[in-house]
């Protein structure tokens, strides 16, 4: 893959053991807010975005977050976006982490969730950017509700992505431990929909970016 300024990477390891949606990356940004318990959205679905900005010689912006929603409109198209830019600036870092779910909560006649990780070095001396962003999109059969104990273990995790990214880890290092995240995620969701006894089919997509030194 190539280098530019930025550099989009799911690496093979990742492909053996994910089941992927089509994702375009998109040009636009959205606006969102994280909830527990799910909460519903009637219009198409909720977005979540996460923006990481620095111009200051020196400094770090690092952000993180995770959202757990519902959608049951007839279209689903929830977005889930990590944006990282250093600009104009030297020796800056930004970072940034996003992770969502989000429970289809009836029979939708377009199901199309959008994620995307995109990190831009701008005007910048040796400055590094980094954005990873996963979505994990679940057709359920109703409202769907995560018991308190999911609800704390996602609270671990919430706080578990926001220690890595200000953890100083190098970008390849912070990659591997949110894909470990990302994988724990998924499975607070998959065993507390199991001990409900929900029946859901979901698919995950995870996206990285780095803009390099």
């Amino acid at each position: 893959m190539g280098r530019a300024m930025a550099r989009a990477e799911s690496p093979p390891r990742r492909a053996r053991t994910r089941r992927l949606l089509a994702v375009p990356t998109l040009a636009v940004v959205f606006a969102g807010l994280a909830t527990l318990p799910a909460t519903a959205d009637t219009s198409g679905g909720a977005n979540h975005v996460v923006l990481a900005s620095v111009t200051v010689d020196g400094a770090s912006a690092l952000r993180s977050g995770v959202q757990i929603a519902s959608a049951g409109s007839p279209t689903v198209a929830s977005a889930n976006i990590a944006r990282a830019q250093s600009q104009s600036c030297t020796g800056c870092r930004a970072a940034a982490a996003a992770f969502q779910a989000v429970f289809v909560t009836h029979s939708a006649d377009t199901v199309a969730p959008q994620n995307a990780a995109v990190a831009v070095n701008s005007n910048c001396t040796s400055c590094d950017s980094f954005a990873f962003a996963y979505q994990y999109v679940l057709s359920t059969p109703g409202p769907v509700y995560l018991s308190g104990a999911a609800q704390q273990q996602i609270a671990g995790i919430r706080q578990q992505v926001a220690d890595a990214m200000t953890s100083g880890l190098p970008d390849d290092q912070l990659d591997i431990r949110l894909h470990d995240l990302a994988g724990q995620f998924k499975a607070v969701i998959d065993n507390g929909l199991q001990q409900a006894g929900v029946p859901a089919d979901g698919a995950a997509n995870e996206r990285a970016d780095i803009a390099p030194a």
